[in-house]
Formats: C-alpha cells, structure tokens, sequence
C-alpha cells in the first residue's frame, strides 16, 4: 500500500510516500529515506532499488523529495543546506504524528547531501533507533566545488550561477555556516556508514575523520571500487549486500 502525503515547510509544498509491507501490523517500524541532491529526487535509480529491500525487511518506508527535487515544489538551484535541514525536519515531525508509525522504531537512511542534513540535525537524529549513512558529505562546499573542478568554481563564484551543476552560488556560501564535524558529535543514535573507496566527489578522508568523530556504537564499511554513484561492476551490489545485513 502506498500513501501520498505533502507537508509545507517554509511556506514549499513537500511531496513524499509511505509505503507499507505486504505485512499488516498495528505499528511499522520505518525507515525514512533522504536521498542526494538528484534531480530525480526519490524516483531516482538507487532510491528505487533500495525500496524493495527496505519493504522485504518488514518495514513501512517514508520517502519524500526536497525543495525543487522530484514532486516537491520550489527551485533546486535555490536548495540549500539550511533549506533540508527545515524540510528533514518538517516530514520527521509528520511521520511522528502518523498512527500507524512505531515512534520507537525508526530508521534513518541518508545519502550524501541528505547525509549532510542528518548530521547538522542531531537533535532530530537523536529520536531514532538508528541512521545508516551512504557516502555522507560532510563538509559539503568541498563537494560542490569538487564535482564542478576549480576553473567552473571560479566561474561560478563570479557569476553567482554554475550551470554544470545548476547552482546558486549562495547554496555554496550557506553550506559554510555549518560545521558538520561538530554536529556530528551531539549524535547519540548509533550509526553504520558505507562509502566509496574511488569516490571523486566527497573524499575518503571526510568519511573517516566522521567515523573517528562519532562517539556512539558504529560501524564503517568500504567498498573499494565505488565512485559516489556506485556505478562500477559490481559496486551497487556490494552496497545493497552491506545494507541487507543491517537491516
């Protein structure tokens, strides 16, 4: 069964689905999903392979779009960090106020930028069972400027709009008013991460110094060949396995 709903968060419509196991109980436990910064939004390639996975594990799945992604409404060249971490917020507090959803039980899966809202949202994080973060970006300016290369950045900074990557350049300049690594550490949720060892858009190094950061009951796994897509022979593979297990 699915369930379309929509919440306005600064005043934007946000679309998302519950979905909900074949399965019939009085509560389901729930993994709400927060995908990149995709166009596609939750109807984007990964998300929708890893909806299967989520549902035959037994558990109800909440997925919804940021501004200007997918179904929701808004501008994606307008999405900045401040604006996911007020829409994470506003669906968090929908799926809590929902009577079928186990308040006790709810999983938190991220995906880099949706990463980068769940580690400056501690206090949301921290009302969760647990949060399973797939190549979290955790400072996200080296990221934008990473996957655009040094000469567009500069472009973009005299410009204020990349058209590589279809940005503001004021969605770069708000990222910098977060410091991620110190949020993280306000996290008491326990935490698996999966990242990829070939991934050119947010280094090796971000992932492991947010690994040593974190001071709660975790978990780190690699795979080896993985780009920040995982679209190498194999890699997606490697990371629906790695995810299986945990669930």
């Amino acid at each position: 069964m699915i369930s379309k709903f929509e919440v306005v968060s600064n005043g934007i419509k946000i679309r998302g689905e519950l979905h909900f196991p074949e399965i019939k109980v009085e509560l389901y436990k729930t993994v709400i999903v927060l995908t990149g910064d995709t166009r596609k939004g939750f109807n984007g390639f990964s998300v929708q392979r890893l909806l299967p996975e989520f549902l035959s594990a037994g558990n109800a799945v909440c997925l919804f779009d940021f501004m200007g992604l997918g179904t929701s409404d808004g501008e994606r060249r307008n999405l900045k960090l401040t604006d996911g971490i007020n829409n994470f917020r506003d669906v968090f507090s929908f799926l809590l106020a929902h009577q079928s959803i186990d308040k006790d039980n709810i999983i938190i899966f991220a995906t880099s930028f949706g990463a980068t809202v769940v580690l400056s949202s501690p206090e949301i994080v921290n009302k969760a069972k647990r949060c399973i973060l797939r190549s979290p970006c955790v400072f996200l300016a080296e990221a934008y400027i990473n996957e655009i290369g040094n000469e567009r950045f500069l472009e973009w900074r005299k410009t204020n709009y990349c058209d590589e990557n279809d940005y503001y350049y004021s969605v770069l300049l708000d990222s910098l008013r977060y410091n991620v690594y110190a949020e993280c550490t306000k996290i008491i949720t326990e935490c698996f991460i999966v990242y990829g060892g070939k991934d050119e858009i947010v280094p090796s190094m971000q992932t492991l110094l947010l690994y040593d950061l974190l001071a709660v009951n975790k978990e780190i796994r690699e795979v080896v060949d993985a780009n920040h897509g995982y679209s190498g022979e194999g890699c997606f593979d490697q990371l629906l396995a790695i995810i299986r297990e945990w669930l």
